[in-house]
């Protein structure tokens, strides 16, 4: 199989393949450096399947690849992948956007501090907010885009790993610089206009998965505020009602009255615990 690098000033949305290739060799290569700067480095050590078949074994051309590479301005290796099938096009910065959204399991909910206690980071609060808006689509007496609406619950705090958290007063005097951060995610995933959509649908609140994405994400924290209010801790009553009077649609507001009446470890306890012989 053939290696080359290749040089790219740039790069098309949606990671389109590069039809320029050059500096090809077999050991040894030249990557420009986002300072313009030529530096010998050696190839990357590959694992595409079918790296070290011979060209002459089986019929001629069948499972041949010809890979390429190239570095952006960002100093970025790209690797692309052409097969007798069609082109496969893999690049690191999906993995590092992989690395970096797995922040958000560090990132911690800042508006607790005002409550004095309980932790939960934004990965925690994302994933159970998609499936309280499942839950809420099953429901929801109108059809709603289930798809759609995993993908607002799932992606809408993601330009937090790059912003942080912020809270009621710091936005007061923080200013986020969503659309720069969007702009930049356009730039960083392989679905960054999609991601900056459904960041901006969500945000807008127009569409009905939007809405339903807003609810689950308000009935999320009010199941936080449940749990510690069950575990001893005095939760203030003005919380639970802001949660309760953001709601937007009737299938929430009837989701929030069975939250508030149901105690959070009933789920085991009434099953597999002590309590269970007096269950109802």
């Amino acid at each position: 199989m053939t290696l080359r690098i290749s040089a790219k000033r740039g790069f098309t949305h949606r990671w389109a393949a590069s039809k320029r290739a050059s500096n090809s060799c077999r050991g040894q290569s030249t990557l420009v450096s986002p300072r313009g700067k030529r530096s010998p480095r050696a190839l990357p050590n590959l694992t595409l399947e079918g790296r070290n078949r011979q060209s002459g074994s089986g019929s001629e051309g069948q499972g041949r690849r010809e890979t390429r590479g190239g570095e952006d301005r960002k100093g970025v290796v790209r690797l692309e992948t052409l097969t007798p099938q069609g082109r496969w096009l893999m690049d690191k910065r999906s993995v590092h956007f992989l690395y970096e959204v797995g922040l958000l399991a560090q990132i911690q909910r800042s508006g607790l501090a005002f409550l004095g206690f309980g932790r939960q980071s934004v990965a925690e609060h994302s994933f159970r907010m998609a499936h309280v808006a499942l839950i809420l689509a099953h429901w929801h007496p109108e059809k709603v885009d289930e798809a759609k609406l995993l993908r607002l619950c799932l992606f809408h705090d993601v330009p937090e790993v790059r912003t942080g958290d912020h809270h009621y007063v710091n936005r007061r005097y923080v200013t986020e610089r969503l659309a720069d951060v969007l702009l930049d995610l356009e730039q960083d995933t392989p679905y960054g206009r999609d991601l900056s959509e459904w960041v901006l649908e969500f945000e807008k609140g127009d569409s009905p998965e939007a809405q339903l994405a807003r609810d689950a994400d308000q009935l999320e924290m009010l199941l936080f505020l449940k749990e510690q209010r069950d575990k001893g801790y005095e939760v203030p009553e003005l919380w639970i009602r802001a949660c309760r009077q953001r709601l937007l649609t009737k299938t929430a507001q009837a989701l929030a009255e069975v939250i508030l009446t149901t105690r959070f470890d009933e789920w085991w306890q009434h099953r597999w615990g002590e309590t269970r012989e007096f269950r109802p």
